[in-house]
Parts: C-alpha cells; structure tokens; sequence
C-alpha cells in the first residue's frame, strides 16, 4: 500500500496546505510529496502554446529568477538593456503571464501560499523584513498608484523663430520711423 494517498493529497493542494504540512501529514518528506505531485498533475496546458523559448522564460521565472535573468538564459541577446526590455515585453504577454502562473502553482507556490508566507514576513520583528513584505503586499494587490506618464509637447521652432524675426523686424522699422519723424 502507498504511503500517499493520491486522493487526499490533491485535496490537501487545493486547501492550499504547504508542501512541508502535507508530508507531515502522511510521514514523509517533502522532497516525496514533490515527486508524486508532479507525476499526479502534468504539466500546465499553457506551456503547449508557447514556442520553445518563450517556455524557458516561463519556467525560469517560476523558479524564482527576474525577467532579466530569465531572458538571458533563455535568448540569445546583445545586452543588458536588450534583455531588461525583452523581458518586460514577455511579462506582458498574456498567455506568458498564465503559464508561469500555472507553473507555479504546479510546483505548489499557490496564490494563497504565497499570500500565507507574506503574511509570516510581515510580521516578522526584523523592520526591514517586514516592511520589505509590506512593500510586496501592496504590489500584489495592486496598490501603489499607477506611474506618472511624461507629455512630450513638439514645437514647430521654425515657426516660433519666424514669428519672432517678424516682430523683431516690425519693431525695428516703428524704432526707425520714431526717428525719422524726430529728426524732422
């Protein structure tokens, strides 16, 4: 008979129940609840839609690394830059977003998990801990105000220095036109 019970352990998943508390539950270790996990769920639909590339970003990004990070294992790029901006371009996909989501919860970082853990560090006693957890709460639940957008205004300088060049001249000519009539 098997130490884990399939039934029980998809269960105990969804509750949102910590890897760790589940091998607790059924006396073993986690690294065993992980391994049954992944041959009880394939992998994540969404993952099919990507090309080969786009699915290495994902599952770096699931794993923990930056969207940077993630771009230069995954792409070929020329530069730090390229790869900050490659990176933001993928996180903005949508059917990239849906798979790393995905991914992370078939590796058990569940939403509710992840808010539980977050939920730990802030209150943790260390201030730099907690407010860091803080700052992460209010990301994750879309707090901050949105960024300041820059106006780009474009002048027609030409027109400006024609325009200016006009009244300078016009004003010369009433200068001159004073004079004559003085001198008269």
């Amino acid at each position: 008979m098997r130490k884990i019970d399939d039934k029980k352990l998809l269960e105990m998943i969804k509750q949102g129940k910590l890897q760790k508390e589940i091998a607790e539950h059924f006396k073993v270790s986690p690294v065993a609840v992980c391994k049954r996990l992944k041959r009880l769920l394939p992998p994540p639909k969404s993952l099919e839609n990507l090309t080969a590339k786009e699915k290495k970003f994902a599952i770096e990004v699931s794993r923990g690394k930056t969207a940077t990070q993630a771009t230069l294992a995954s792409y070929e790029v020329s530069s730090m830059n390229s790869a900050k901006v490659m990176g933001s371009q993928l996180m903005n996909k949508p059917e990239i977003k849906m798979a790393i989501e995905e991914l992370m919860e078939w590796h058990g970082l569940t939403r509710s998990y992840r808010i539980k853990k977050l939920k730990e560090h802030t209150e943790n006693r260390d201030p730099g801990v907690s407010l860091k957890a803080l700052d992460m709460s209010f990301k994750l639940a879309n707090e901050y105000p949105q960024n300041r957008q820059e106006a780009t205004i474009h002048i027609d300088i030409g027109a400006r220095l024609d325009e200016a060049r006009k009244r300078i001249e016009a004003r010369n000519i009433l200068e001159a036109e004073k004079v004559d009539e003085a001198e008269k």
